[in-house]
């Protein structure tokens, strides 16, 4: 039996996959969808439309990533980010207040972040948006409306 079978015969198992997907390192991620490009060409596609990253979430509108910002606490942001540079940190720290930013640049100072803190803080990220998605907080059709499928997709 396949492994997309799995998925398949269960009712919202595209959404599964697709959880399952998000939460994978760069490097995992890659051989999981080559191993599903492998079983379906048209689910490889498909995961690879719908799949949310932080690097799409954090590329969304101003107003948009400013709200996600604001809901985020200072160190799961910075874990999440410290690496990429000080671009994508200073454009995070210009969203927020600035007695917020001076709480920022002080959990900035003394974070020391692992590359397993910084998948982790990454993933729970990516959940926690998918979370706001499911409740309706953030609304991808008026965001980004290729991420949009329908429960029961493929």
């Amino acid at each position: 039996m396949s492994m997309l079978n799995r998925y398949r015969k269960q009712k919202g198992g595209f959404e599964q996959l697709l959880h399952v997907v998000e939460a994978c390192t760069p490097e995992k991620l890659e051989a999981f969808l080559k191993l599903i490009d492998g079983e379906d060409k048209g689910w490889g596609a498909l995961i690879r439309t719908k799949l949310l990253t932080i690097e799409r979430i954090f590329a969304w509108e101003e107003g948009t990533v400013r709200l996600i910002v604001a809901q985020i606490p200072n160190r799961l942001l910075i874990a999440a980010f410290k690496d990429d540079g000080t671009a994508t940190l200073e454009r995070i720290r210009n969203m927020m207040p600035k007695l917020r930013q001076d709480e920022f640049d002080l959990d900035l100072a003394g974070a020391a972040i692992t590359q397993g803190q910084r998948e982790s803080a990454r993933v729970m990220v990516i959940r926690k948006v998918r979370e706001w998605t499911k409740s309706g907080h953030i609304r991808l059709e008026l965001i980004d409306p290729t991420l949009v499928y329908r429960q029961d997709a493929a």
